[in-house]
């Protein structure tokens, strides 16, 4: 029985050992360690990779010194051993043999305990429990062969240890490990396949051995031991590809000629390969290369009808390919282009999401599936957002009528006037003198006319007449500058630039402008629309604004004008649409921006929120091809 989560011996570990990461553990150093704790943790990451959906498991390991079995490795590695797992251990160790039990109060999710004990000359040295979820008998039995064939690597450790090289049963351990090593010495799958058969080819004393991958639903040679070029044997590559399809599609080992008369299993590409040479008859064995849940590839060997396969050889070979497989499928996967890599993922990603188990993402992937769904059907407004500006629809230019000098300044900007309010005055002093002088002058000239009739002289009267025509015109003139010196408001509305307060005695020049005056009631609206959105705005389209200076409430108004020429501003392109205000609050000045949104009308969800990035990507597209 496991000890309690707080006392569980550990083999122990030197600091070396300690400082071996589980994922970067050396493979020399793997089948070289004399530390339990080591290999161990090894090991079971090697079986996590075989065993898909492993959710605790413990590996108990015989300390020499005191003839118990201890914990020397566990997952997750982050927490303590999981308790639950010692009822299969118990189990296992009452029975001595391998169990499968079902895991109770954890839920609604049903899982399953497996322990498999491995004895060495009657004594037992190693366990190994499992927790996955619930699964069928024949997942159960591939995953209890798995544990089986794998047991040997922790078999041959204490061997090693317990010093038992010259045991019968070493020679298929020292097979597998000279295979194992030889294919560990390449990076290359091809280099590990070409050592793998050659390997296998001395051990068995075959005169072939060929290794090939399942592609497509059919098997491609990928080394053929003693040969580096095989591409010219059309036929034998042929028929070698059926024979391993034979046994992949059987998902068993297929020997011909079968040495169990009574197994059921086809067996006619093992014949046609056993004879495809002419004049030569051979013993073939096909057996199936395992990968991560499925079969990648397998490996014929052939050698003399005279020395044909027998059990426990057949069993050797199971045991090896058994352990190469998930070695030469990474390898395999490592080689593979870009593109191969994302159709594979896309092809997990579809099992994971159509097939058992992953409720969970599933749930996830079913929601986000219905929203795109409700996005792509539902409608609702469009609306073009713009940056708004206020502008007045009339603006008074107030001009200084006459040259002079500001004698007075009642207003300055940002001050409200009422219409007929006085403004400025200009100092009238020179203007006044001027005045006297005419109205003399035309009083002068009147005395003179008068002599000139009585005396009878018509020439010097029309004279004087002329001259005091002038006269009063110049009066006049000087009376209307004289009534002009005071400026006033033509209509109610404030003050948008102008300070004479600060000027006062500077002359000015007639048409200077000294007043800017905009009306209380008469505003327009500018919104500056990005050229990606001018398409979808027409005259007559209504929207609201919101000001800055007013965001707690909007202001509604209609499209009345869109000018057709585009300017730049903060960065980018836009057009200048008009709009008129349907109601004009108190509050508004001149020169207030906001935010306006048009409503161009109703869209799908899914367009207006991705309108924009499609039109960025087409063009970016169009750009570079």
């Amino acid at each position: 029985m496991l000890p309690s989560s707080r006392s569980i011996p550990v083999a122990s570990a030197s600091k070396t050992d300690q400082a071996v990461s589980e994922h970067e553990l050396p493979w020399q150093e793997f089948l070289s360690t004399d530390s339990p704790a080591v290999f161990a943790r090894a090991w079971l990451q090697y079986v996590r990779k075989l065993v898909p959906g492993i959710e605790s498991a413990v590996v108990l390991m015989l300390r020499r010194e005191t003839g118990k079995l201890v914990s020397a490795a566990h997952w997750p590695d982050t927490t303590p051993v999981d308790l639950v797992l010692n009822s299969a251990v118990d189990a296992a160790r009452q029975r001595e043999q391998a169990v499968v039990l079902p895991s109770v109060g954890e839920g609604d999710i049903a899982r399953s305990q497996l322990c498999y004990p491995i004895a060495l000359d009657g004594q037992l040295v190693a366990m190994v429990a499992l927790k996955i979820p619930l699964a069928a008998e024949a997942a159960l039995d591939t995953i209890m062969r798995q544990l089986r064939w794998n047991s040997c690597w922790l078999e041959l450790f204490y061997q090693r240890r317990l010093g038992k090289d010259n045991a019968p049963e070493q020679s298929e351990l020292v097979t597998l490990l000279n295979v194992m090593a030889s294919a560990l010495e390449h990076r290359s799958f091809e280099g590990a396949a070409m050592s793998v058969v050659n390997e296998l080819a001395t051990a068995m004393a075959c005169t072939r051995v060929s290794l090939g991958t399942n592609d497509q639903g059919h098997s491609r040679l990928q080394a053929v031991s003693g040969s580096a070029e095989f591409s010219g044997k059309v036929q034998l590559l042929q028929t070698v590809g059926c024979a391993m399809d034979e046994a992949i599609d059987q998902q068993t080992s297929i020997v011909f000629p079968h040495f169990d008369k009574s197994a059921v299993l086809l067996n006619q590409a093992q014949q046609s390969l056993s004879v495809v040479e002419e004049g030569l008859s051979h013993a073939v064995c096909s057996v199936p290369l395992p990968g991560e849940g499925h079969y990648f590839g397998a490996v014929t060997l052939e050698r003399s009808l005279d020395r044909a396969f027998n059990e426990s050889e057949l069993e050797a070979l199971e045991l090896i390919v058994a352990m190469l497989g998930p070695m030469l499928e990474d390898k395999r996967r490592a080689e593979r282009s870009w593109w191969r890599r994302a159709q594979d993922s896309l092809k997990g990603q579809a099992i994971t999401l159509f097939g058992p188990r992953y409720y969970v993402r599933k749930s996830f992937v079913g929601m986000a599936a219905l929203l795109v769904l409700f996005f792509s059907i539902y409608h609702s407004e469009y609306r073009v957002t713009a940056d708004v500006r206020l502008e007045s629809t009339v603006l008074q230019a107030i001009v200084a009528p006459v040259d002079g000098y500001i004698e007075s300044a009642e207003v300055r900007a940002g001050d409200t006037i009422g219409k007929g309010e006085q403004l400025y005055k200009l100092d009238d002093r020179d203007l006044i003198l001027e005045q006297l002088r005419w109205s003399s002058e035309s009083l002068q000239l009147e005395r003179q006319m008068r002599d000139a009739v009585a005396a009878h002289l018509p020439a010097k009267v029309r004279v004087l007449e002329a001259q005091l025509e002038q006269a009063r015109a110049e009066l006049a003139l000087a009376n209307e500058q004289l009534a002009r010196v005071r400026g006033v408001a033509p209509f109610d509305g404030f003050v948008i630039s102008g300070d004479l307060s600060q000027s006062l005695g500077a002359p000015v020049s007639r048409g200077q402008v000294l007043f800017e005056i905009a009306p209380l009631d008469a505003y327009r609206v500018n919104l500056y629309v990005d050229e990606q959105d001018i398409d979808s705005v027409v005259v007559g389209q209504s929207g609201i604004v919101v000001l800055r200076s007013g965001s707690e409430s909007g202001m509604e108004f209609e499209v009345e004008r869109i000018i057709p020429l585009a300017e730049s501003r903060n960065g980018k392109n836009v057009f200048r649409v008009e709009a008129r205000l349907n109601k004009v609050p108190d509050y508004l000045r001149p020169g207030m921006e906001g935010v306006g949104k048009i409503d161009v009308g109703p869209r799908r969800l899914i367009w207006i929120w991705t309108h924009k990035f499609s039109r960025w990507l087409r063009l970016t597209l169009w750009e570079w091809f």
